[in-house]
């Protein structure tokens, strides 16, 4: 049995566990939620560094195997900075993502949804380019998407504008990469905007880089915790976990 660590600034981070979950269900998880500094998005690099560090010591004091950084803001401007200073195992949910982007297009044009903070590091163009520099990358922030999952209010009427706004700017593409973890929950819209679009999930393309540090033996436990409200934490968990009631410690950290 392996101990996970994962977190994110609210609950976009639980597709990441639901599909780990899924894969490596008898293990120990601990999730945590910032919700208090909720969103990382509009942080400055400095604040994100330093929320990363706080929970990513949490977590070690919980004594996990690995953690996993679900959420692409952390990835792109803490994860370096977090592997290099600590010794447990540390992985982000960009680099699974870039390689099936490149797999998968047919016409080298790739669009991301993220963030705007992530999407102003360009981080998924940089890497992308990297490995094909004939590939166009075009990237959409919008902080409004990432709000409306963590209100959970996705199926209010001015979801779908929002979204087919924000969207036509990059319609074009024939895959998308969901460059935040919330944007899941927002998949089934997406194909209604855009039905030809081929969609890459981070989440999903992880699986193969934690596969060796997770034993997946024994029953399973899962632990949630937020820095924010907990009765509000566990009603819009439900948009990513249906299945299951689940207990929230609030922590202070």
């Amino acid at each position: 049995m392996s101990k996970i660590g994962i977190f994110d600034s609210g609950i976009g981070g639980l597709s990441v566990l639901k599909v780990i979950y899924e894969k490596f269900p008898n293990n120990i998880y601990f999730y945590i939620g910032d919700e208090n500094y909720y969103p990382y998005g509009l942080k400055s690099d400095g604040e994100i560094i330093d929320r990363s560090e706080k929970i990513t010591e949490f977590l070690i004091s919980q004594k996990v195997d690995l953690i996993i950084v679900a959420c692409n803001t952390v990835s792109s401007i803490a994860l370096d900075h977090l592997k290099k200073k600590y010794e447990v195992p540390i992985i982000g949910v960009i680099d699974g993502a870039v390689e099936k982007s490149l797999k998968i297009t047919k016409n080298g044009l790739i669009g991301v949804i993220s963030t705007p903070l992530t999407a102003n590091t360009h981080i998924y163009r940089d890497k992308i380019l990297s490995k094909d520099s004939n590939v166009k990358v075009y990237e959409v922030g919008s902080q409004e998407l990432v709000n409306i999952v963590e209100n959970g209010i996705i199926n209010n009427d001015p979801t779908y504008l929002i979204a087919k706004e924000t969207l036509e700017k990059i319609k074009f593409v024939d895959t998308l990469i969901l460059g935040c973890t919330h944007f899941p929950a927002l998949q089934d819209l997406i194909l209604k905007i855009l039905p030809d679009v081929k969609i890459v999930d981070p989440a999903k393309e992880i699986i193969k880089y934690i596969k060796n540090y997770i034993d997946n033996k024994d029953k399973s436990v899962l632990e949630f915790y937020t820095t924010g409200d907990i009765n509000s934490f566990k009603e819009k968990a439900k948009i990513f976990i249906k299945d299951f009631e689940i207990e929230v410690k609030r922590i202070l950290i």
